[in-house]
């Protein structure tokens, strides 16, 4: 039995050393960085060619990314480390995979241990003898060879008992051997120790015994049932499904009665029959296309100009989606027919004596019917001509205008009462309403607001200051007034030019971020994280829409690209965290933001936690597209995807765009 310890042992053992072995024969694409005082041998990055090596932390290690072209560090956790073990020799696999820290293997006692390129022989040099001995008198258990032998175990009613040489089994629950008859009918106990009477066959009775169990057979002929089901009365549909027969019920519904006689269920409908037959009215408009016995066929509404159809579960809507208008406006410039309103509510016309009024579909005419002279009135004369009847003012007012004073400069020039302007001088003020002209004198300058341009003001006049223009700002002196003008200054709003058309900071730490602006075909957008309270992921939507209308990509670090469609939100990095307390900044540029067009952007990100220059900070790029084919962008929301961190106080999101 020491023996077989041992073999356990060497085997475990072997196991243990080809689990420390098979690593050394893995390809080289990992290098493992020893930071600590192993053995390992030490590999000078400087030695290698296309290396990126970003932000080292302990226990990371080396791997070549073919996408990239480059060999990174990352973390062990990051990437997927094969560590299945393969059996490259001919013997039994020893490990099973994990990253795996192999036992050396050491010889004891009757053991050796060789090993080759792709095997370890582990030697019994004390092999014990498998020889088996029957020392007792009972049956041999084993045949000999290199012996596994089965433990024996007591079921029930028995005792397993052993000594040196002998197992003794022991029936603790010995049977019964009393019969009894349990049935009242024919008995086939007779007496003593289980005596049994025999069962004797008949003519149409056969008994076959078998080893287990006693036949007995008819040999005659039966009948055989017959299970299908037969429908008695004059109804066309069977009432039962199959096998020995079970029936199904019948339970009338709405509007059916169930009777039955000795043959028949009859079924009846309380209800009138319904007339399947259709037919239009008479017309050019008919709806029906055709009708055969129960079946009726319509013909399909289509909505003509002009024209919109719905339906519902019970009826179809025709709706007029181009309406007449009903608004009316009295174009001309004579007495209104149009009562005002928007039901064109027209005044009817009423003629007075020598006028009729007919009219037709599209006129109304005026007739002179008994007007055949006009009198000319006061300072009126009428003189007529073929087509035209001339009226002239013959006593015109008089337009005539003259000076009534003697003193003074006149006002009146000539004609037709031309005048003359009046204009105000150094100390007067000319004030005027709709019937007469004020001539003040000014004795002193006031100011109307703002700043003063007055720098003395006295009972004989005003001395104002000067205007001096400081760059970029030009002042010109013209005869009339001065000129401010700024030939070098940006107008601000120019939708063609980059201004910045939002602009949102934080009073207070929040879920979410937002800015609503005019739209404009460039943007670029610039979140500017202050100090996040917690760790959080980050995801912006466009126009509020929360619909799975996103498709974004994403890489950390020069990490692998990780993406995400039919999202709600696009996220600028992924599902990877923004720490607590990081100051961080993202920008997006989106090149056209046309309704008609998907949206796409790309963008950046760059953040930190740490604040000493030892530390270089993260980095990440990822792209985003809005499957919206109807709006431009008015809208952009940063929030919070997952985890319990705010945007804190003083975080500020602008937007810059231009046409």
């Amino acid at each position: 039995m020491n023996n077989e310890f041992i073999i356990s042992g060497l085997i475990l053992f072997a196991i243990v050393l080809a689990l420390f072995l098979i690593p050394a024969f893995a390809g080289p694409d990992i290098y493992f960085l020893n930071s600590g005082t192993g053995q390992n041998t030490t590999m000078a990055l400087d030695n290698l060619t296309d290396v990126t090596i970003i932000n080292v932390q302990n226990g990371q290690i080396i791997v070549y990314n073919s996408t990239l072209g480059q060999w990174v560090n990352v973390n062990q956790t990051t990437i997927s480390d094969a560590t299945t073990c393969n059996n490259v020799g001919s013997g039994v696999l020893i490990c099973a995979g994990g990253n795996v820290n192999l036992k050396t293997l050491v010889a004891g006692t009757g053991i050796s241990i060789t090993n080759s390129s792709t095997t370890i022989t582990i030697t019994n040099t004390l092999p014990e003898s498998t020889v088996c001995n029957n020392l007792g008198s009972g049956t041999i258990v084993c045949s000999g060879g290199n012996v596994n032998v089965k433990s024996f175990k007591a079921g029930t009613g028995l005792s397993i008992s052993n000594d040196s040489t002998s197992i003794t089994y022991t029936n603790t629950s010995p049977e019964s051997t009393i019969c009894v008859n349990v049935g009242s009918f024919a008995q086939v106990y007779k007496n003593g120790n289980c005596n049994f009477r025999t069962l004797k066959g008949s003519s149409d009775i056969s008994i076959i015994q078998g080893t287990n169990d006693i036949t007995i057979d008819y040999n005659g002929t039966l009948a055989s049932e017959s299970t299908v089901c037969i429908n008695d009365g004059h109804g066309t549909g069977i009432v039962c499904n199959g096998g020995n027969v079970h029936l199904k019920g019948i339970a009338s519904g709405s509007g059916i009665t169930i009777t039955q006689n000795g043959t028949d269920i009859i079924v009846t409908s309380n209800a009138i029959n319904e007339s399947t037959v259709c037919s239009g009215q008479s017309g050019n408009y008919n709806i029906v296309a055709s009708s055969s016995g129960g079946n009726c066929t319509f013909k399909n509404l289509v909505a003509g100009t002009g024209e919109s159809l719905s339906s519902n579960s019970t009826h179809i809507t025709i709706t007029n989606s181009l309406p007449e208008s009903t608004v009316c406006s009295n174009v001309g410039t004579g007495t209104f027919i149009h009562v005002f309103g928007s039901n064109c509510n027209a005044k009817s016309l009423k003629v007075s004596a020598g006028l009729s009024i007919s009219n037709d579909t599209t006129s109304i005419t005026l007739t002179n019917t008994g007007v055949t002279k006009l009198n000319a009135g006061t300072g009126i004369t009428v003189n007529a001509t073929t087509g035209n009847i001339l009226v002239t003012n013959s006593a015109p007012e008089s337009t005539v205008c003259t000076n009534l004073g003697s003193v003074g400069e006149p006002i009146y020039v000539s004609g037709n009462c031309s005048f003359k302007k009046l204009l105000g001088s150094l100390g007067i003020i000319l004030q005027s309403n709709g019937t007469r002209i004020t001539i003040l004198n000014a004795y002193a300058c006031t100011s109307a607001g703002g700043t003063t341009l007055i720098k003395t003001s006295n009972s004989g006049g005003c001395t104002l200051k000067g205007l001096t223009g400081t760059s970029p700002i030009v002042i010109t002196s013209n005869t009339d007034d001065n000129a401010i003008s700024c030939p070098t200054c940006k107008v601000t709003g120019n939708a063609t030019e980059w201004n910045k058309i939002c602009d949102t900071t934080l009073g207070s730490s929040a879920t979410s971020i937002s800015c609503t602006f005019s739209a404009r075909q460039h943007l670029y957008v610039n979140l500017q994280l202050i100090s996040v309270t917690s760790t959080m992921q980050i995801g912006y939507q466009f126009n509020s829409d929360t619909g799975t209308n996103y498709a974004w990509r994403q890489s950390l670090n020069n990490g692998v690209d990780t993406t995400g469609v039919s999202t709600n939100q696009c996220l600028p990095l992924g599902a990877n965290n923004i720490a607590s307390g990081e100051d961080a900044g993202i920008n997006i540029w989106i090149d056209s933001n046309q309704a008609s067009q998907a949206k796409v952007g790309w963008g950046n990100y760059a953040g930190d936690t740490a604040t000493a220059q030892t530390v270089a900070p993260a980095r990440a790029e990822h792209t985003c597209k809005w499957a919206n084919f109807a709006n431009q962008i008015t809208t952009i929301t940063f929030m919070r995807f997952a985890g319990t961190g705010l945007y804190n106080t003083n975080t500020e999101l602008i937007v810059w765009g231009y046409d």
